[in-house]
């Protein structure tokens, strides 16, 4: 690996529902039809051809979701087939011809406290540090939207991660294409915050002058 370069680290839960088809959108990228958003979002990254073979990405599944939509032959939680067209993510990935190859990593399906620090523990370990991150919580089920929030700002201060994205692919949108939202001013409002607080609390306003300069 190159010590100069950070590596850029995708982030990604994968989901259980059936996806249909489609395009998505964000600015001037329009994806091809897919039935996954980590497929869209590679593209709109630009990983095939920006990113290098030192670069990682990382795609959360539970056992549920390993089944229904990552192995090539995906399945209902019945064990019956989703259909002879429906392909699994790992296959879908592998086409891609991306100079790095997709890591699953197992993650629990429980929703108790052992279960969420579990999975903020199986996530945080595979940050390096000085990673710049780009997450997508298209598919992330119940607490882990806030989990990962929660879980990159602290990658931040401990490992010196900087969050480059987070996007959302509302693949709900009634319109044929899809939009692929930017979330990531909920970063910089959590540093506004942060900063704001040092002010009230303990009179320091280097924090809020370096984000007004930055903004500048």
């Amino acid at each position: 690996m190159d010590s100069n370069r950070p590596r850029k680290v995708f982030i990604s839960i994968l989901g259980t529902n059936k996806y249909d088809p489609c395009i998505y959108r964000q600015g001037d990228f329009t994806s091809t039809e897919t039935r996954f958003i980590q497929e869209a979002t590679l593209d709109l990254l630009k990983a095939r051809s920006e990113w290098s073979a030192d670069d990682a990405a990382y795609i959360f599944l539970t056992p549920t979701a390993r089944t229904a939509n990552w192995q090539a032959v995906p399945v209902y939680r019945d064990g019956s087939p989703k259909g002879e067209d429906y392909i699994g993510l790992e296959p879908t990935l592998d086409q891609m011809g991306l100079p790095f190859r997709p890591k699953p990593v197992d993650i629990s399906e429980e929703g108790d406290e052992e279960a969420i620090w579990s999975v903020f523990r199986s996530i945080y370990k595979q940050i390096h540090k000085g990673d710049r991150l780009y997450i997508d919580i298209t598919h992330s089920f119940r607490y882990l939207p806030m989990l990962l929030l929660v879980l990159t700002n602290y990658a931040r201060e401990l490992k010196g991660a900087e969050v480059v994205s987070i996007t959302y692919g509302n693949w709900e949108a009634k319109p044929d294409i899809k939009p692929i939202v930017n979330l990531g001013p909920l970063i910089e409002l959590q540093d506004w915050t942060v900063a704001a607080g040092e002010v009230l609390h303990n009179g320091r306003a280097s924090g809020l002058a370096d984000l007004t300069k930055e903004s500048l």
